[in-house]
């Protein structure tokens, strides 16, 4: 899947390799992570940081590739932030990347173990998917989609409200 960011593309199509140096790799201790800081301008650690980590593709933005960082603490010296404090800092690619990379961390935090019978889930080297050797489930990420729509008509937008509700009621 390949979205709009800005005059960039974002591509969370799966990939197996290894992180290059200059990747840029996000590490999460629960809803923080890591940030390096610089005059006031934050910026996502890069893969040298982490050598002796194991570590996940989650994305590319154009040329750019984020890995995960897995099962690793925030090292010192790195500022912790959340991808919602992030947001206020004034870079959209910044923000979008970290909301996307939290998202992809919950679910391979969430679903190291089998649903169907417990024993561990193995990452696939072929998608972007966590598979039972023992039962043969396979878990995927959750899909979630949402499309917002404006109807026009000239300099007219067409409205709608909740059955029963007053507009006052929504905020």
């Amino acid at each position: 899947m390949i979205q709009d960011l800005g005059e960039k593309k974002l591509d969370n199509q799966f990939r197996n390799c290894r992180a290059e140096d200059d990747d840029y790799v996000f590490c999460f201790d629960g809803a923080e992570f890591a940030l390096n800081e610089n005059n006031g301008r934050f910026s996502v650690p890069r893969a040298m940081d982490f050598r002796e980590s194991r570590l996940q593709y989650l994305f590319s933005i154009d040329d750019d590739r984020y890995f995960l960082a897995v099962g690793e603490s925030i090292p010192e010296g790195f500022v912790r932030k959340t991808f919602r404090e992030v947001r206020t800092l004034g870079s959209l690619e910044l923000a979008f990347a970290s909301a996307t990379a939290y998202h992809l961390y919950q679910w391979y935090r969430d679903n190291q173990f089998c649903g169907r019978c417990g024993k561990p889930l193995h990452h696939s080297s072929i998608e972007r998917m966590l598979h039972c050797d023992e039962c043969g489930n396979s878990v995927y990420p959750k899909i979630a989609p949402a499309v917002i729509v404006g109807v026009t008509d000239g300099d007219r937008i067409l409205m709608s409200k909740y059955s029963g509700r007053d507009y006052t009621d929504m905020h």
